[in-house]
C-alpha cells in the first residue's frame, strides 16, 4: 500500500508487526470475489500468501445499509451519530485458492481465525505448503473458527499469481460503494494502471487456454479408447478377412464393409441380433450395428 493510500491500515509487511497488531486490537459489489464460509460448510483451501503479504484493515458494520465498511485515514465513520457504526474491527485478509472450484478469491480473516492460521504458521513456518480446511460455528461476534490441515503436498503457485487480487483495491471499491467516493480510480492511476485486479484479459485467456487443453485431453482419451477397443487402423491389423480369404491390415483398405451395411438395409436386411447378442448378419455387437441406427 502506498504511503499516500485513504485506507486505514496496510500490509503487514513482517510477521512480527501483525502478530503485535493481533494484540493491540485484542484489548478493545465485490461478493464475488470473497470466499464465503458458511457456517458448518468446510471449505478447502491453499494460502497463496504467507501472512507477511496479509493486507491489514479496519472496518466498520452500517446496520441501516447491513454493509462492512473499510475504515479510511481521515475515516469519515469516525464521527457517526451511531456509536455502533463509530466502532471498528481488526481484518486481515488475503488471496487462497478455493480447492474444490479451483478459483482464486479472498478470504477476510476475524482476529479468531488469524490467530490460529498463525499458530500453524509458527508450527510450520508457512502456511503455503499445504491444504486446509477451515470450518465455521456462530454468527456476528461469537463467530469462531476451527482449521485442519492436511499433509504437505506440492503445488505449483506460481500458476496462480497472476490470478491473485489486488486486496487495497478490492477495499478502496468497498469503502467507495458506501462514500460515493473515488479512491480505487485514484488507485489505478498511481498504479499506472497495472493492478493485479486489472488483469482480467489475461484471466480469460487462461480460462479459455485451460478449457481448450480439457477438450484436447478429452478428445486424446476418446481416442485411445477407441483405438484400445478397435486397434490402432495406422498400424493394427483388423480381425476382419475378404471373401477370398486375405486379411484387411487397414480401415483405408475395407470401403465395402460401411457399403454391404447400407445395401443389407436398403434390401430390407438390417442387422440382426443373434444368440450370441451379436449381429447375425455383420457379426459386430448390436449395439455397434444398424440395429442400433434404425
Amino acid at each position: 500500500m502506498s504511503s499516500s493510500s485513504p485506507l486505514a491500515g496496510g500490509i503487514a509487511g513482517t510477521v512480527q508487526k501483525l502478530k503485535q497488531n493481533l494484540i493491540a486490537a485484542s484489548g478493545g459489489g465485490n461478493s464475488r470475489k470473497l470466499l464465503l464460509i458458511r457456517e458448518d460448510e468446510p471449505v478447502k483451501v491453499r494460502f497463496l500468501q504467507n501472512p507477511d503479504k496479509w493486507m491489514i484493515f479496519y472496518e466498520h458494520y452500517v446496520p441501516d445499509s447491513k454493509m462492512f465498511v473499510p475504515a479510511l485515514d481521515p475515516d469519515p465513520l469516525a464521527n457517526h451519530s451511531d456509536e455502533r457504526v463509530r466502532k471498528t474491527s481488526l481484518r486481515h485478509m488475503t488471496n487462497v485458492l478455493n480447492i474444490e472450484t479451483m478459483q482464486v478469491c479472498l478470504l477476510k480473516m476475524n482476529q479468531d481465525l488469524t490467530n490460529r492460521l498463525m499458530m500453524r504458521f509458527t508450527r510450520y513456518e508457512t502456511l503455503t505448503d499445504r491444504n486446509y480446511e477451515i470450518v465455521r460455528s456462530g454468527t456476528g461476534l461469537q463467530t469462531a473458527y476451527d482449521i485442519e490441515p492436511d499433509d504437505v503436498a506440492t503445488m505449483d503457485l506460481d500458476k496462480f499469481a497472476k490470478k491473485m487480487y489486488d486486496m487495497e483495491l478490492f477495499l478502496l471499491e468497498e469503502a467507495d460503494r458506501y462514500h460515493g467516493t473515488d479512491y480505487a480510480e485514484e488507485h489505478k492511476r498511481n498504479n499506472g494502471g497495472n493492478t493485479l485486479d486489472d488483469d482480467t484479459d489475461t484471466r480469460d485467456q487462461d480460462a479459455a487456454a485451460e478449457r481448450k487443453e480439457r477438450k484436447a485431453e478429452a478428445k486424446a482419451l476418446a481416442e485411445a479408447e477407441l483405438k484400445a477397443k478397435f486397434g490402432d487402423p495406422d498400424t493394427d491389423p483388423l480381425p476382419w478377412e475378404d471373401d477370398d480369404g486375405t486379411t484387411t491390415s487397414r480401415v483405408s483398405d475395407m470401403p465395402a464393409l460401411p457399403d454391404a451395411w447400407a445395401e443389407s438395409k436398403a434390401n430390407g436386411l438390417p442387422c440382426e441380433k443373434g444368440d450370441d447378442g451379436k449381429c447375425k448378419i455383420c457379426s459386430f455387437d448390436v449395439s455397434e450395428c444398424l440395429v442400433a441406427k434404425k
